[in-house]
């Protein structure tokens, strides 16, 4: 989709494809790598940092997680969480 940006993380050693990660519905301006740890962080113009780290395996912490393709906005019930 035009304006959406994509990141592809590649093996330096073997060249294989690792990753592609794509960004939100605005352009890329610059990117930045942590020097000791695997985030990558992307300026966007939007005016906003998208921070890119490890994926997690969430089912550890909850065996019935289910990713979901997108973000969603969660509306929460009035008598929810009291």
């Amino acid at each position: 989709e035009s304006g959406k940006y994509e990141l592809f993380v590649w093996d330096t050693t073997t060249g294989a494809l690792l990753d592609r990660l794509t960004g939100p519905q605005t352009l890329l301006n610059h990117l930045a790598w942590h020097p000791n740890r695997s985030f990558v962080a992307a300026s966007t113009s939007d005016g906003l940092v998208d921070i890119w780290g490890p994926r997690m395996d969430w089912t550890a912490f909850a065996p019935d997680f289910q990713a979901l393709p997108s973000n969603v906005e969660y509306v929460e019930q009035e008598d929810e969480f009291d």
